[in-house]
Order: C-alpha cells, then structure tokens, then sequence
C-alpha cells in the first residue's frame, strides 16, 4: 500500500487518514507559502463556513496537525479524503495523473518471468 506523487515514492500506508497526512504533508513540503494560505482559502470552506485546514484546531471536528502551525480536519470518509486530495492536487496546479495508488501489493510485483 502506497502512493506515487510526482515521481516520490511513499510505502506502507494502512489508512485513508495516512495517505492523507502523508501527501499533505508533501505538498507543504514542496510549496510551503501555498500550503500556508489553506486555510483561508474559499477552495477549503464549506458552504456552511466549515474549513477543511486551520490554524486553529478548534475550528475543525477532528484535527490533525501537518506542519507550521497548520491542521487538516480528518474526520471524513474514504471519499472524502480522495475528493481533498483531488482538490489539493488542482490547487498545486499538479495534473492529477502524477498521483498513483496502490491500494494492495501485487502479487506478482517481484517476478521477472511471465505466466
């Protein structure tokens, strides 16, 4: 289980939650002045004002903390973390296609023969 994000590589991922700490965390590290205005940006507020990161962990149901001060509201479903994600990568104007998951380890990943 893992994922590929624009050529990095990141292996023994088990939830949702950590595949979605790990690439938030990844895109801080890349771009960090970008990740930095998450939290006020209308891409990441509901329309019932509810943010999807904040400086302050209260704001948010469930927080996690990502880096410099920024947390990540991790109370959502499968769905919902992939639907973050995909907004994240079209914020970081990052083509959606740079991201690879592997949900299971191939079976046949390790050999080098055919069937």
């Amino acid at each position: 289980h893992g994922f590929i994000l624009d050529g990095q590589a990141t292996k023994g991922i088990t939830t949702w939650r950590r595949l979605f700490e790990l690439v938030c965390r990844q895109l801080q590290q890349r771009a960090p002045e970008r990740f930095a205005s998450l939290p006020q940006h209308p891409d990441f507020i509901s329309n019932r004002g509810h943010p999807s990161f904040s400086r302050d962990p209260k704001q948010l149901r469930a927080a996690m903390l990502i880096n410099d001060g920024i947390h990540a509201e991790i109370n959502l479903s499968a769905n919902s973390i992939c639907d973050m994600i995909r907004r994240l990568l079209i914020f970081y104007e990052i083509p959606i296609e740079k991201l690879q998951l592997f949900l299971r380890e191939d079976r046949d990943a390790d050999q080098t023969h055919g069937p």
